[in-house]
C-alpha cells in the first residue's frame, strides 16, 4: 500500500485535540473520517465490531482476527463508496473475504484514504500499524489541562476495564499498585486524571523510543500555531494543505471563538486562550497534586520551570 493510501490514525489521550485534528484533516476531500471504532457505548455503522472494554488491547485469538477483519470491510468499502451498499452482505469468511477482496482489485481503484480518529484505540495503536498498516498521529496533553477537562466533564473511569483485560497489569507494570486500588475503590476524579495521564502518557513515551517514524505532537503547540502544526501534520500525511483548509483550521481556532465550551463534542474554539482554562477548573492543591503525581514522565514531553509546565 502507497502511502496515498494508508489509513490514518489519529489517538493519544482522549481530551487532547484528538477530534479537532481528525476533522481538520478530514476537510481533505480524499480523506474519509471514522470516529472511534473502540468506543463502547457507540455503535459506529461503518464498523462492524463493539468492543466490550474501554481502551482494548489486541492481543491476539479469535477476538483479533474479528476485529482485523472489521478494519479490513470498513477500509475497502469506504476506499471506494461504490462498495458501501454491498458491505452489510459479506460476513468474515474466508471464501467471502477472498472474493471480495479480489473484486476490489480487479474493477476498483482505491480512491480516498480512511482516517480513524480513536483515543480509546491508543494501546493497540503498534497493532494497528502492523496490521493495517495504519500512519499514526499520537497527540500529548498537559496533564493539568487533562485533569481539568475531566473534572469539567466528570468523566469518571472504571479501573477494571483494565483488570479484566489479560496482559494489561502486565503492560502497565509500574501502576500496578494504583490500578488494584482504584479498581476496588475509586477515587476522587483529580486523582483518576493523573493515573491516566500517567498511563497514556508512559505508553506514548514508549512508542515514540520504538517508532521514530511516527508523528508525536502536543496539544499546546498546535493551540498556539495552527496553521504551522497542520503544514507539519499534512506534510507528514503527504497532503495538500490548500488556501480553503487554512482558512477553516483559522476559524476553528479563531480568538473570536468561545474560551470554554457548553459541551464536550467538537466545535470551535479559541484555541490559544483555552490553554490556560484548567488554571479556574482546578483548585491549587489539585493543580500540586497533578504536577507532583505526573512530574516524572511528564518531563518526557514538557519543560519544566518550577511548578508550571511550559
Amino acid at each position: 500500500m502507497s502511502q496515498h493510501n494508508k489509513p490514518i490514525l489519529v489517538t493519544g489521550s482522549h481530551r487532547s485535540g484528538t477530534t479537532w485534528i481528525g476533522r481538520m484533516i478530514a476537510l481533505h476531500p480524499s480523506v474519509k473520517y471514522v470516529q472511534e471504532p473502540f468506543n463502547i457505548e457507540y455503535i459506529n455503522p461503518l464498523f462492524s465490531y463493539q468492543f466490550p472494554f474501554w481502551f482494548y488491547y489486541i492481543r491476539g485469538g479469535v477476538e483479533e482476527k474479528k476485529i482485523l477483519w472489521a478494519y479490513k470491510k470498513t477500509l475497502l468499502c469506504l476506499s471506494n463508496p461504490l462498495l458501501l451498499g454491498v458491505k452489510d452482505y459479506i460476513n468474515g469468511d474466508s471464501r467471502s473475504i477472498k472474493t471480495f477482496t479480489n473484486l476490489v482489485n480487479k474493477h476498483y481503484a482505491l480512491s480516498a484514504r480512511v482516517l480513524f480518529k480513536d483515543p480509546i484505540a491508543l494501546f493497540s495503536t503498534a497493532w494497528l500499524y502492523k496490521e493495517i498498516n495504519a500512519q499514526p498521529i499520537c497527540m500529548i496533553r498537559n496533564p493539568v489541562a487533562f485533569a481539568g477537562s475531566l473534572k469539567k466533564w466528570n468523566w469518571q473511569f472504571d479501573f477494571n476495564h483494565f483488570l479484566q483485560q489479560k496482559e494489561m497489569l502486565s503492560l502497565l507494570h509500574p501502576f500496578q499498585e494504583k490500578i488494584l486500588a482504584y479498581s476496588v475503590v475509586r477515587p476522587d476524579i483529580v486523582k483518576q486524571a493523573a493515573l491516566l495521564w500517567n498511563i497514556f502518557h508512559y505508553i506514548i513515551n514508549e512508542y515514540q523510543k520504538e517508532h521514530p517514524d511516527w508523528l508525536f505532537i502536543r496539544y499546546e503547540d498546535i493551540a498556539k500555531d495552527p496553521i504551522k502544526y497542520f503544514q507539519v501534520i499534512y506534510g507528514y500525511l503527504n497532503l495538500e494543505l490548500t488556501p480553503d483548509i487554512k482558512k477553516a483550521i483559522t476559524m476553528s481556532s479563531s480568538q473570536d471563538n468561545s474560551v470554554e465550551a457548553n459541551t464536550p463534542a467538537f466545535k470551535p474554539r479559541n484555541a490559544k486562550d483555552s490553554l490556560e482554562t484548567w488554571k479556574t477548573r482546578l483548585s491549587p492543591d489539585e493543580i500540586s497534586y497533578i504536577q507532583n503525581e505526573t512530574k516524572t514522565i511528564a518531563q518526557q514531553f514538557y519543560t519544566l520551570q518550577g511548578e508550571r509546565y511550559l
